[in-house]
């Protein structure tokens, strides 16, 4: 998709499907279901699509969870197509605080940096400044980035922050950290009350329900939720909908706690990202770029092996996933979780897998990469589109030389050459004669077609054994 500019030039937007005879564009939509505030004016559970932060601003609430997914996904790939979905807060939720206490008037200058979530914000201590001037001049300067997830107020050294969003899984996903330099005043952050309340997407997921987005990202983390998720996902990718689509989520935890959560879901449709307890982004900005990288690969089976979600923050040393063969991070493959790391710099995903890694209790990896049932589900909508573009005005027809259901069996065979081609699908000759349309016996006006998908897969490993020759 070409982006609106005003600068003079000649823009050339590459379709690598496109054509006569050719394939449809895979333009892959994003939807992020996240909580906004009251100064938002979006209603609860009515999908809107965005072209700016100022639009996500004005319909979510500045500092809102959607107005940060949005942030989160515009800095992973700018490009992405995004749709806001505003889910209902809890019922009688509450606000999480925190403080953060200044002790000791300073006698050396430096500056204090409290790191809220994946920002941070920075106040400059001079000599002679008071515990009481350096809350207030924090509170103001937090107040003053308005994106920022929490507001603050000052009172005798003491700066209060509350969340912006209610609920528990606020209070248990935003982290705080507090960095001094140079000075001897002292700044110590505290949890003094922990958020209530519990989301429940059932409503979200059903007024989108109606909808295609391929991309789905959501602020939660819980089995609950996600069991939701999955459904939806299910259910809209079935035979008659059709409408294929993937969901993504976040998650900040002990390794024990996310290699549970893996085979519980168990679904080809859903990737988790994980990261340790004591990384800086919260799960909704990690599900919301994560969701934006997978956006940005339009060519679905390529591998997003150690593909970069610019916009994340690295993780300290101590928070890194272990590496190496039976570390911690092939303990979280093994369970379907990505494992989340930093590579030069940069959070990356490992591997870009699903949580499908059994079949009735058995260990299954068919579909353990997430892009077999990406390029799986274009191959259906390029099946799709070559039906409708063909035969939606067409009889059965029998001349005793050809037919119409020789047509559709040569039409669906020409696709799947076509997917070749790009290199989507591979050895569709070998599997010719399995390409099958018979008029139904049953339902008038119905034809029952067989069409092998051979998918290509992504590569994703090389083992190579080195000879020394001396």
């Amino acid at each position: 998709m070409i982006p609106e500019t005003k600068i003079p030039g000649s823009y050339n937007d590459p379709n690598y499907y496109g054509g006569k005879n050719g394939l449809p564009k895979n333009v892959l939509k994003l939807a992020v279901v996240g909580a906004g505030i009251s100064s938002g004016s979006l209603a609860v559970n009515t999908p809107q699509s965005v072209d700016s932060e100022d639009e996500a601003i004005s319909y979510a609430g500045a500092g809102s969870v959607l107005h940060r997914m949005y942030l989160a996904a515009k800095a992973a790939w700018n490009y992405a197509v995004i749709t806001l979905v505003r889910h209902a807060e809890p019922a009688d939720g509450t606000a999480a605080q925190w403080t953060l206490t200044f002790a000791t008037t300073a006698t050396k200058s430096g500056k204090i940096a409290y790191r809220i979530g994946s920002d941070t914000v920075t106040v400059y201590v001079s000599v002679g400044d008071t515990p009481a001037a350096k809350a207030a001049k924090m509170a103001a300067a937090i107040n003053a980035k308005t994106a920022l997830p929490v507001t603050a107020v000052a009172a005798e050294g003491v700066c209060t922050l509350t969340a912006k969003n209610v609920g528990e899984y606020i209070s248990g996903s935003l982290t705080f950290k507090v960095l001094v330099t140079d000075t001897d005043m002292t700044a110590a952050h505290a949890l003094t009350v922990a958020g209530t309340g519990d989301v429940d997407l059932t409503v979200a997921l059903a007024a989108m329900f109606g909808a295609r987005y391929h991309l789905i990202a959501i602020d939660v983390s819980d089995a609950a939720n996600i069991a939701l998720l999955k459904t939806h996902l299910d259910n809209a990718a079935d035979a008659i909908r059709q409408r294929g689509q993937r969901g993504l989520v976040g998650f900040c935890g002990a390794k024990a706690d996310v290699t549970a959560l893996g085979p519980g879901i168990n679904s080809e449709r859903i990737s988790v990202g994980a990261t340790k307890t004591g990384y800086a982004a919260p799960v909704w900005e990690i599900a919301a770029g994560m969701a934006s990288i997978y956006a940005s690969n339009s060519k679905p089976n390529l591998p997003m092996n150690f593909e970069p979600i610019p916009g994340l923050p690295v993780p300290d040393v101590q928070d890194i996933w272990e590496d190496g063969a039976g570390g911690e991070q092939d303990t979280l493959l093994d369970a379907g979780i990505i494992p989340l790391v930093p590579v030069d710099g940069v959070l990356c995903i490992v591997r870009a897998i699903t949580t499908r890694t059994l079949k009735d209790g058995v260990a299954f990896e068919k579909l353990i990469d997430t892009g077999i049932i990406a390029a799986f589900d274009y191959f259906r909508d390029c099946m799709i589109a070559r039906d409708k573009a063909d035969f939606s005005k067409s009889v059965l027809f029998d001349n005793g030389q050809t037919s119409l259901r020789d047509a559709i069996k040569l039409a669906h065979y020409d696709v799947a050459k076509q997917l070749e081609k790009e290199n989507l699908t591979r050895n569709v000759d070998d599997h010719k004669d399995e390409f099958t349309c018979d008029e139904s016996t049953v339902a008038v006006g119905r034809v029952l077609c067989h069409s092998p998908a051979t998918i290509v897969p992504g590569l994703i490993q090389i083992y190579t054994t080195i000879d020394l020759i001396i």
